[in-house]
């Protein structure tokens, strides 16, 4: 009986170093898919189709509906038409991907293609170059000052018109990437404060801008971001 009982309890050993071995290797073949699948959902990468956008490529964001130009909630005025003009300075498969901003203008229906405003046609335009850069691979990007290659600072951005002078105004801001093919970026409402102005006293003291950009290929084709 002491034998057999032995026997009983060594193949019940058995039997549950073997299911232990087994859930192991149910982890390991789960870990290795989740590895097998990660590069394709959880790199961070700008793509043209399927393939990676090079360093160096242009990149063009054509506004979506006009871009509100806001202080205190509420909307000062609107631009019909923006565009920036971009190169890729930085686009591996994980980590920051980035982007240097060479120009970014707006226009509109006042005077000289100007925007219009309560007081009269305005010239608004943001200083470059500056810095487009995601933020911790997440379907964010931040803009700063400053070339990619250069140490951020505040991106600024100056509001000019014959009633009130020029206004000037900074801050760091933030875009959404709202969508794929075509990628969009959506400008958070962040307040940008008053750091300068033509000794008028009639620049607003802050200002918040909103709107959406179309982001493709210099030659139109469609972008996608992955992260």
């Amino acid at each position: 009986m002491n034998s057999l009982h032995t026997i009983v309890c060594n193949k019940m050993t058995e039997r549950l170093e073997m299911v232990k071995m087994l859930r192991s290797a149910g982890l390991v073949l789960a870990v290795m898919a989740v590895l097998l699948i990660a590069p394709g959902g959880a790199s961070a990468a700008l793509y043209s189709g399927s393939t990676l956008l090079p360093v160096g490529s242009e990149v063009v964001g054509n506004n979506a509906g006009n871009i509100q130009f806001k202080a205190a909630g509420e909307t000062q005025f609107e631009c019909t038409s923006s565009k920036f003009n971009a190169v890729v300075t930085k686009n591996p498969l994980s980590g920051s991907s980035k982007l240097t901003i060479n120009s970014f203008t707006f226009n509109g229906v006042g005077s000289d293609g100007k925007c219009a405003t309560p007081w009269g046609a305005t010239r608004v335009s943001m200083d470059t170059p500056a810095c487009f850069k995601t933020v911790e691979e997440k379907a964010l990007w931040e803009e700063t000052g400053a070339s990619c290659s250069e140490p951020a600072k505040l991106v600024g951005i100056t509001i000019e018109s014959a009633f009130t002078g020029k206004c000037h105004y900074s801050s760091y801001q933030l875009f959404n990437v709202l969508g794929n093919e075509p990628l969009q970026f959506r400008s958070q409402e962040r307040t940008m404060t008053k750091d300068g102005d033509s000794h008028t006293g009639l620049c607003l003291t802050s200002i918040a801008m909103v709107g959406t950009w179309n982001v493709t290929t210099a030659s139109g084709g469609s972008m996608r971001y992955t992260y």
